[in-house]
C-alpha cells in the first residue's frame, strides 16, 4: 500500500496518539526502511481514549480490542467512500494475527459486503506464521494460502 501510494487507514490495538503513529512511522521513512509516507485515510489506535470516544462516544478501558476494530473498520470504509466516492472497483483489506480478532473482523466485513456488495472484502490472517488471504463475502469466505513471507518481502 505504501509502495504503489494507496490510501490505508491503521487500526491497532494500541493507545497512542495518531501523531505518534505518525510520527513513527515518518521515522522508517528516513531511515530508509519505507520509501515514502503512506497515503493515510485514518489512523485509529482503539485503546486510545479520543479514539474510542470519536469511535463510541465513550471511553471504555476494558472494552474488547476486536470489537473496537470493528467499529473502526466500518468507520474507516465509511470516510474511503465519503473521500473518494462510491465505486465498484474499491477494495477493502485488513490483516490481524489474533484469531479472536480476526473472528470478529471477519463478521464486520461481511456486513460490510452485505451493505456494499459492489465492493471487494479481504482479510489476511497472519496467525501462526502462516499467511492465508480470505476474501470475505455476506455468508462465505475463500481462503488462499500465500506463499512464504520471504517471497513477499521480495516484491518491495
Amino acid at each position: 500500500a505504501v509502495f504503489n501510494r494507496r490510501p490505508i487507514s491503521l487500526i491497532t490495538a494500541r493507545g497512542h496518539k495518531p501523531d505518534t503513529i505518525r510520527n513513527g512511522i515518518s521515522h522508517f521513512v528516513e531511515q530508509g526502511i519505507l520509501p515514502n509516507e503512506p497515503n493515510y485515510l485514518s489512523i485509529f489506535p482503539v485503546n486510545n481514549e479520543k479514539t474510542q470516544i470519536d469511535l463510541m462516544g465513550e471511553f471504555n478501558e476494558g472494552k474488547e480490542v476486536a470489537k473496537l476494530k470493528q467499529h473502526a473498520i466500518r468507520r474507516s470504509v465509511e470516510q474511503a467512500i465519503e473521500q473518494y466516492g462510491e465505486n465498484p472497483y474499491h477494495r477493502f483489506g485488513m490483516s490481524d494475527d489474533d484469531p479472536k480478532n480476526l473472528e470478529l473482523i471477519i463478521e464486520e466485513m461481511a456486513r460490510l459486503k452485505s451493505d456494499l456488495p459492489q465492493n471487494s472484502f479481504f482479510v489476511i490472517s497472519t496467525y501462526g506464521g502462516t499467511m492465508v488471504k480470505r476474501e470475505i463475502f455476506s455468508d462465505h469466505t475463500i481462503d488462499s494460502v500465500i506463499p512464504d513471507r520471504s517471497e513477499q518481502l521480495s516484491l518491495l
